[in-house]
């Protein structure tokens, strides 16, 4: 046999190799993803369960929580301190599904369904809009414009009367209709 055929054949075997390789390594990376994606979201339940376990569990909390939402103003310093503690978890959880699916651990239709679950707390719960007036600025640029977007365009921005992009002592670039 000539060394020349021999060369190609071997070259050809190569290149097949190459390929049943490449092709196997694609399949490990998406079934890669695939788990990552899962267990990503179910990180995210677990800690979201807790998150809803300490404010069902408790029943200081929740009746706290059913004070601001009738009478927000009536609360003590202390009572405010405690719900922003409370409300902070749940923003957190809004704040990992956004950063979660921002790098491509979550997809969106389950981003979709986490900020629906939240734009509900918005328009049912005046608790949870005073304190994300409150703390909201605590969070990267790119979360609160999110969450600021969902406000601003769910029919939610009517019930934020002082609705404004800006972290306390920021002034705006921009002029608000």
């Amino acid at each position: 046999m000539d060394w020349e055929i021999a060369a190609s054949i071997a070259e050809i075997v190569s290149a097949i190799a190459v390929v049943v390789s490449l092709l196997y390594l694609a399949n490990e990376v998406r079934q890669n993803t695939i788990a990552s994606r899962a267990e990503s979201h179910q990180h995210w339940m677990d800690t979201q369960t807790n998150v809803n376990r300490a404010t069902s569990d408790d029943p200081e909390v929740a009746a706290l929580i059913v004070r601001a939402n009738k009478d927000y103003d009536s609360l003590k310093d202390e009572e405010i301190v405690r719900l922003q503690f409370v409300f902070y978890n749940h923003f957190n959880q809004w704040h990992l599904a956004f950063t979660t699916q921002q790098k491509s651990l979550m997809d969106d239709e389950m981003l979709n369904v986490v900020t629906r679950g939240y734009i509900g707390y918005l328009q049912s719960s005046v608790a949870f809009q005073r304190m994300w007036e409150a703390c909201g600025y605590a969070y990267d640029e790119a979360f609160r414009s999110y969450v600021d977007d969902v406000i601003e365009n769910s029919a939610l921005k009517h019930q934020f009367p002082g609705f404004s992009r800006e972290a306390p002592g920021e002034k705006s670039t921009e002029s608000r209709a």
